[in-house]
């Protein structure tokens, strides 16, 4: 049975969850479980076709997440609010990690817009923030990104009312974390480098 930080982050039990949710504004909010397995995690994030700002299409599990250690966020680009502040955190944090962007590291900015976040919007709105190798914005079918942020724990029918928190995990270990958009470059970097040494550790 999932514990009750898994519920949080995958939205199952939400109610008992949200009880329980620690209310701090830089404290990440733990989740861990014991790895699934590979077709596991394949069946629970599911290969749902999406596209990236290239115009390439992806299978959600297998082309973006499988093995990484991945920061993930929610945006639309006519976001007049949070969306350009978070991601301009993001290109910060890019910066911050380095050499280990595009190879054991992912950023995945997923669209909650797709009727106006076509491909050529996205790769425009990456381009603003210098987003280089390894960071994915990602739209598709609306049915596709339902399933996908549901998942994830962050479905909203309305985009304006995404959610603005940062998801960071290590996929393939079940080691997640919840951190909101006031936590620091320095704070959001101390937490990827504690997903990435959980590999190190388990090696």
């Amino acid at each position: 049975m999932p514990s009750l930080l898994c519920c949080l982050l995958f939205g199952v039990n939400r109610s008992a969850a949200a009880a329980a949710a620690p209310q701090a504004t830089t404290t990440p909010v733990s989740v861990t479980a014991a790895p699934a397995g590979d077709e596991a995690a394949r069946s629970w994030f599911t290969e749902s076709i999406l596209i990236d700002q290239r115009g390439r299409e992806l299978k959600f599990y297998s082309d973006v997440l499988k093995d990484q250690v991945v920061v993930v966020n929610f945006i639309f680009t006519r976001c007049p609010g949070t969306c350009p502040v978070q991601t301009a955190k993001m290109s910060e944090l890019y910066k911050e990690l380095g050499g280990e962007m595009g190879r054991t590291v992912r950023f995945v900015s997923i669209s909650v817009d797709p009727d106006n976040d076509t491909p050529a919007k996205l790769l425009e709105f990456a381009d603003r923030y210098e987003a280089g190798d390894g960071w994915f914005f990602l739209t598709g079918e609306q049915k596709s990104l339902d399933q996908v942020t549901r998942r994830l724990g962050a479905y909203n029918s309305l985009a304006e009312a995404h959610s603005p928190l940062f998801l960071l995990g290590n996929v393939s270990r079940e080691h997640w974390v919840k951190m909101r958009p006031s936590a620091s470059v320095a704070t959001l970097a101390g937490e990827v480098r504690k997903l990435l040494a959980v590999d190190k550790e388990d090696g």
